[in-house]
């Protein structure tokens, strides 16, 4: 080629640039050649899985299904849907502004299936079936002879066969649907309800109660205990319990027949075991204790807070306490307040946010604290805290199902970075919010809860995937287990 033509060409390709390069800035700017002025643009990345969902813009279907971008060139809010059959729609409002060019990120939005897989289905004569854990545990009840049963499960099966828990002393009756335990050991679990503890010991799965009220078979224990109040499973065989009066008592079950029990405290407040970091916590008067190892000791507890704002006297009285573990320190609630306690400052407790003292229930998830709190005309709202960014987010706001006032076990939080899901237990309801923690949506105003499962279901999230207990969906007598799950994403 010519030195003379490679100079033409040279010549028009860097025109050809200097003409277009601003051009292609001015339209990124979202300049609109009909006005000859810029126009404000919000560009939605929309990335579903599985793909090919339908998005809609203010009830408008667009061009293409996901993956897909987005332009909204209107000031103000603006209403998006995710559709796809067989799957949960979603919903988000965001804000565009006026003279501004922003981006949102609706990415790795994973769509819940709008039905559960059946694992199994249990018999009609296990009368109280309850998800424990990734347990099962039910009454089964045959000519007026109660056994009490548990058997393991996950996404696919349940494991082996059913073992038949060892009662040691009488168990109270348990009517149908009456069993609702909680988790408070490594392999332990209280139904304050009914005053029942079950624990593993050496391979065994034992039962005792707590019920003074029986007449026959009473150990010592069910005269000493009036009533527990909290049970905390320091290690096989080891258990402290907490009564009414704010006794601490240990039971000692390590000798098969002559079970020990002694007093070790007096005025304890509250004690709490947090099962995701496995630690142990009790409360007296202004001083929180963190236990050390499997042991209740005096000596050897560690004083982690003393602070006159745990001090509850007269009519303040502590009726909820929780621990929850950061990576930075504790978040803890007590009562209806949420404080944040950070280990590099001593004794200082600060509060999380003076404009939501109704705090209901929360849950942390590595960086960030969700919580909801009660609201005027019997709503809640969703709020949510990221203490690496310090950026609190709205996520919404919703009416529980049937409910006036919200009690501190009346709602759960948990969160699944499975699903980057926010999944909400509300009595029989199942819901769910996408909220993808690691990124900063400022511009998403209001995040839409989904109802998940609302069939009269008993739910618990195991190894990030939803399990319900069903009653009599089909058949009466029938007591189903379901587990909701995407194979298609994981």
């Amino acid at each position: 080629m010519l030195k003379q033509n490679r100079k033409i060409i040279f010549g028009v390709v860097c025109s050809i640039f200097l003409i277009m390069a601003p051009l292609i800035i001015l339209i990124s700017l979202g300049y609109n050649f009909n006005s000859g002025k810029l126009k404000n643009s919000l560009q939605v990345k929309v990335e579903t899985y599985p793909i090919s969902a339908k998005v809609f813009l203010n009830n408008r279907i667009t061009s293409a299904n996901t993956p897909t971008d987005i332009a909204i060139t209107q000031s103000g809010q603006s209403k998006i849907n995710i559709v796809k059959e067989g799957y949960l729609d979603e919903t988000f409002w965001v804000n565009s502004r006026a003279g501004q060019n922003l981006n949102t990120n609706l990415t790795q939005l994973k769509l819940l299936q709008s039905s559960g897989r059946v694992i199994s289905t249990t018999n009609s004569d296990q009368e109280s079936v309850t998800i424990v854990d990734n347990n099962l545990v039910w009454v089964e009840n045959k000519s007026d002879d109660q056994k009490l049963y548990i058997q393991k499960f996950n996404a696919n099966q349940l494991n082996s066969q059913p073992i038949q828990i060892q009662a040691i002393n009488q168990l109270p009756i348990i009517q149908k649907a009456n069993l609702k335990f909680e988790v408070v050991g490594e392999e332990a679990f209280f139904d304050s309800g009914n005053q029942i503890i079950i624990f593993l010991s050496k391979d065994t799965w034992k039962a005792i109660s707590l019920d003074s009220s029986l007449s026959a078979e009473t150990l010592a224990i069910n005269q000493i205990i009036k009533k527990a109040d909290q049970v905390v499973s320091l290690l096989q065989d080891m258990i402290l319990i907490r009564d009414t009066k704010n006794n601490l008592w240990e039971l000692n079950l390590t000798e098969s027949k002559n079970y020990k029990i002694k007093l070790l405290d007096q005025g304890i407040s509250n004690i709490y075991y947090n099962v995701k970091s496995k630690n142990s916590w009790f409360l007296t008067q202004d001083k929180l204790y963190r236990i050390n190892g499997t042991s209740f000791s005096n000596q050897n507890n560690v004083l982690y807070l003393q602070t006159p704002k745990l001090l509850f006297t007269g009519s303040d009285k502590l009726e909820y306490l929780t621990v929850s573990n950061f990576i930075q320190g504790v978040i803890i609630q007590v009562n209806n307040q949420l404080y944040y306690h950070n280990d590099s400052s001593k004794n200082n407790l600060s509060v999380i946010s003076s404009d939501f003292k109704n705090v209901i229930n929360h849950t942390i998830f590595e960086d960030t604290l969700f919580w909801i709190s009660q609201l005027p005309e019997s709503q809640v709202s969703l709020q949510s805290w990221n203490f690496n960014t310090n950026y609190q987010s709205r996520l919404g706001k919703f009416k529980p199902k049937n409910k006036e006032k919200m009690t501190y076990n009346d709602i759960f939080l948990d969160y699944s970075s499975k699903w980057s899901r926010l999944i909400i237990f509300e009595n029989d309801v199942v819901s769910s919010l996408w909220y993808n923690k690691s990124s900063i949506n400022h511009n998403i105003i209001d995040y839409s809860l989904v109802p998940w499962v609302n069939d009269q279901c008993y739910p618990k999230v195991v190894e990030q995937n939803v399990f319900c207990l069903f009653r009599g969906l089909v058949d009466k007598s029938k007591i189903q287990l379901q587990v909701y799950e995407n194979n298609n994403l994981f």
